[in-house]
C-alpha cells in the first residue's frame, strides 16, 4: 500500500534528526517517545490539538510558569514489572510520583477552564483510590509502612528487640575478649549478614564458635560467637518473615495496580502530550520558531530556515517562497554549491513539521497547507546491493513519485534530469514535471539542464527561480530568486581558476552557439531580479506593518487581561470579606445581643439586617445571590478560605449549608464560604 510519508523522504530533509533535537527537550521516557514517534499524516483534530497546547505551552515558558514534569516516569515500563510480578517499592514511588504530577496538572489546569490542556486533562482517568493505597502502604523512598500489613509492625517490633538484645550481649563480650588481647579490633564486622568477632590467629581457640573467614596474611580470623548464634538465627527468621510480609504486600499492589492498568496508561498518556508540548514551546523560545497559519492548499514561505542550520548557529540566508497561489511548480537552477538541495530539504521538513502540530522556523505571515503527502528524491539514488547506478536509482525513485504522488501533495526533486545524456535528461525531466502539474501536485524541482530552465517560461502553473550568484566573486549568496532563470556560470569559474585564454575563448564560441536561449535568460533574469527586489521591499513593509499592528493588539488583550485580574481580585477580596463580616455578625451579635433586653436588642438586630441588606443590594451581593439560588448537585465551585476547587455533592438550600467534594474529601461548608468557580454570573 502506497505511503503519502514515506520515511525516505523524510529523512531525505532531515526531519527524524529535527525530531531528535525537539526531543532533547522532553522531561519524561513516555513525552520522548511519543516525540520520536511523530510521523505526517495522523488525524488532522489530533495535530491541530497539539498545535494549540504547544502554543499554551509557549506563554507557560515566557513567563516562567511550567510544571515540574521530570517527576513523570515511565509507567508503561513500571507496568511491565508489575505483570512480571517484579516491581518493589522503587516501582511503586515511580507510579505515585506520576499520578500526584497528573494530579497537579489538573489542579494548575481546571477542567472547568476551555484552554487547551484543560481539555487534554479532561481525558485523563487519574486512578486516586490507587494513589491513596500507594501512599498508605509506602513512605516516599518505597519503603512499606507498617501500617500496609497487619503482622508487619509485629515482625519489626521482634526484629528491633532481637537487634538490641543481640547488640548487648556482642558489646559485653567484645569488652571482656578486648581486655584479654583477643580482638584485632573492638568493633564487630559485618560479613554476609553475619556479625564476626575480628579475632587474632594465636588467641582464636579462646572463643568458641564457627569461623566464617580468614584474613589474607592468616594472622585474624571472623569468628560467630556460639553463645550468639540463637539469637542470630531467632533475628534471621524474623528477618525472613519480614520480608516475606513486604513481598505480599508489594504483590497485593501489583494485583491493584493491573486492574488501573489502562487507567494508568491513560495517564501516562496525557502527562506525555502536555511534556511533548513544553519540550517544543521550550525549542521553539530557543530557535525563535512558532506555530504557523494552515492555509488551503497554498505554501507561502516567510524568512524559513532549515531547523538544523539554525544548530550550527551560523547565520542563516532567510527562504522565501510561494506554491500552490500563482503557480504550483518552482523549478530551480544555479550553479553548485548555491543552496538549492538547502532550498528543498527547507520546504520539505518545515511541512513535516507543520504537520505532526510542531513550530516552524520561519517568520510570522508563512503558511503551510494540510498536505495529503510529502515525496522527495534527494542525494545519490545509486546503490550497490542492487546493481542500480545513480541515473537507475534516480529514475526508479521517480517512477515511486509519480505513482504515489496525489493532489495537494508536496513533490521535492533534486537535480532532475542529470546522470544520463543531457538532452534525453531533459526530456524525462519535462515529462515527469508535466504529468506532476497535471496532477495537481506542489513541485519544487533542481536542475542544471539548460533546456528545463525554459521549461517554465511557457507553461502555466509553473514558475522560475534561481538562487543568486556574484559573478565577479564567484561566490553564492544562497538567496533564492524567484521568477530568475540561472546560469550554471561554469565559464566564469574556470576562468577563475586559471585556464588558458584560448581554452576559455573556444568555451564560450562553443557556448553560445549551443545556448543562443542563454543571452535571453540573462535578460529576463535582470528584469525579473529587479521585480523580485520590489517585491521583497512590499513583503518588509508588510512584515513590519503587521509586527505594528500585532504589537497593538498584544498591548490591548494585555491590558484587558490586567483589567479582568484586578476585576477578579477586587470580586474574590469582596467575597473574603463578606464572608468574614457575616461570620463577625454570627458570632459577635449574638454575643452582644444576649446582655441585652427590650428596644435595645431589637434596635441592634435591626442594624445587623441592614448591613445584611446592603450586602446583598450591591453589585457583587446580588450576583452571589443569585450564584446561591442557583447551586446544585455537580457545580464546581471555588472554596476562597481553602483556595481550592470543589464539586458540589448535596445542597441543603433552607440550612444555607452545602457538601462539597474536594479532591478525595467530602466537606460541610455553609454557602458563605463558596462562591464561583470562574466567572460570576450575570444579573438577571
Amino acid at each position: 500500500m502506497p505511503c503519502p510519508f514515506p520515511i525516505s523522504a523524510l529523512e531525505a530533509v532531515e526531519f527524524p534528526k529535527v525530531l531528535h533535537w525537539v526531543a532533547g527537550f522532553t522531561a519524561t521516557p513516555p513525552g520522548r517517545r511519543i516525540l520520536l514517534d511523530l510521523l505526517p499524516g495522523g488525524d488532522a483534530s489530533g495535530v491541530e490539538a497539539c498545535r494549540q497546547r504547544g502554543k499554551q505551552a509557549l506563554q507557560g515558558v515566557v513567563n516562567g510558569a511550567m510544571p515540574g514534569l521530570s517527576r513523570g516516569g515511565d509507567v508503561t515500563k513500571i507496568l511491565e514489572l508489575v505483570e512480571r510480578g517484579s516491581a518493589d517499592g522503587e516501582d511503586f514511588v515511580v507510579l505515585v510520583d506520576t499520578l500526584d504530577l497528573a494530579v497537579a496538572l489538573s489542579r494548575m489546569f481546571p477542567k472547568t477552564t476551555d484552554t487547551p490542556f484543560a481539555k487534554l486533562l479532561r481525558t485523563a482517568r487519574i486512578p486516586r483510590g490507587l494513589l491513596e493505597r500507594f501512599q498508605t502502604c509506602l513512605d516516599e523512598q518505597g519503603h512499606v509502612l507498617d501500617e500496609a500489613d497487619s503482622t508487619l509492625a509485629e515482625a519489626r517490633r521482634q526484629i528491633q528487640v532481637l537487634f538490641e538484645q543481640r547488640r548487648h550481649q556482642m558489646d559485653a563480650l567484645a569488652e571482656s575478649l578486648d581486655r584479654r588481647g583477643v580482638l584485632r579490633q573492638r568493633q564487630p564486622v559485618q560479613r554476609a549478614n553475619h556479625l564476626l568477632f575480628a579475632v587474632r590467629a594465636t588467641h582464636a581457640g579462646r572463643l568458641r564458635g564457627i569461623v566464617h573467614d580468614r584474613s589474607q596474611s592468616g594472622d585474624t580470623v571472623f569468628i560467630e560467637p556460639e553463645d550468639l548464634i540463637p539469637l542470630s538465627n531467632r533475628l534471621a527468621e524474623w528477618k525472613a518473615k519480614e520480608r516475606q510480609r513486604v513481598h505480599a504486600v508489594f504483590q497485593e499492589l501489583s494485583r491493584e495496580t493491573r486492574r488501573f492498568a489502562d487507567d494508568l496508561r491513560k495517564t501516562e498518556e496525557v502527562i506525555a502530550w502536555v511534556d511533548v508540548a513544553y519540550a517544543s514551546a521550550k525549542w521553539a523560545e530557543q530557535v525563535q520558531a512558532h506555530w504557523c497559519s494552515q492555509g488551503g492548499g497554498v505554501l507561502q514561505l516567510r524568512g524559513a530556515r532549515h531547523p538544523l542550520l539554525v544548530r550550527k548557529g551560523e547565520p542563516v540566508i532567510p527562504l522565501n517562497l510561494d506554491l500552490g497561489g500563482a503557480y504550483d511548480m518552482l523549478v530551480v537552477t544555479g550553479p553548485n554549491t548555491g543552496g538549492k538541495t538547502v532550498v528543498l530539504k527547507t520546504v520539505g521538513v518545515l511541512a513535516a513539521m507543520q504537520e505532526v502540530g510542531l513550530p516552524v522556523t520561519a517568520e510570522e505571515g508563512t503558511v503551510i497547507p494540510s498536505l495529503s503527502g510529502l515525496q522527495a528524491d534527494i542525494g545519490d539514488a545509486q546503490s550497490l546491493e542492487s546493481s542500480l547506478s545513480t541515473f537507475s536509482g534516480h529514475v526508479r525513485r521517480i517512477q515511486e513519485i509519480l505513482d504515489e504522488a496525489a493532489p495537494d501533495s508536496l513533490v521535492l526533486l533534486d537535480e532532475l534530469g542529470t546522470g544520463t545524456d543531457p538532452e534525453e535528461g531533459a526530456a524525462i525531466g519535462q515529462a515527469v514535471l508535466e504529468a506532476l502539474l497535471k496532477k495537481g501536485v506542489l513541485t519544487v524541482a533542481n536542475t542544471h539542464l539548460g533546456q528545463l530552465k525554459l521549461f517554465s517560461v511557457g507553461v502555466a502553473r509553473a514558475e522560475n527561480a534561481s538562487m543568486e550568484f556574484n559573478p565577479e566573486s564567484l561566490a553564492p549568496s544562497y538567496r533564492l530568486l524567484v521568477g530568475v532563470p540561472g546560469a550554471s556560470h561554469a565559464i566564469e569559474v574556470v576562468e577563475h581558476l586559471g585556464f588558458p585564454s584560448e581554452v576559455l575563448n573556444r568555451a564560450r564560441e562553443l557556448a553560445q552557439r549551443k545556448n543562443s536561449a542563454e543571452g535571453l535568460l540573462a535578460d529576463v533574469g535582470r528584469v525579473r531580479r529587479t521585480a523580485q527586489e520590489l517585491r521583497e521591499q512590499a513583503a518588509e513593509q508588510e512584515v513590519e506593518t503587521r509586527r505594528v499592528l500585532n504589537a497593538a493588539k498584544a498591548t490591548e488583550e494585555s491590558a484587558k487581561e490586567r483589567a479582568q485580574l484586578r476585576q477578579q481580585e477586587a470580586e474574590r477580596a469582596f467575597l473574603e470579606h463578606r464572608r468574614m463580616l457575616e461570620c463577625l455578625l454570627e458570632e459577635e451579635g449574638e454575643r452582644l445581643m444576649a446582655g441585652m433586653k427590650g428596644h435595645q436588642k431589637e434596635e441592634v438586630d435591626a442594624m445587623f439586617q441592614l448591613i445584611r441588606t446592603s450586602l446583598q443590594q450591591c453589585d457583587l451581593g446580588t450576583r452571589w445571590t443569585q450564584f446561591v439560588h442557583s447551586l446544585k448537585k455537580g457545580r464546581i465551585v471555588w472554596l476562597p478560605r481553602l483556595r481550592e476547587h470543589g464539586r458540589v455533592v448535596k445542597v441543603q438550600k433552607k440550612k444555607e449549608r452545602a457538601r462539597v467534594l474536594v479532591g478525595q474529601l467530602e466537606m460541610d461548608l455553609p454557602f458563605r464560604d463558596l462562591t464561583w468557580a470562574d466567572a460570576p454570573p450575570p444579573i438577571d
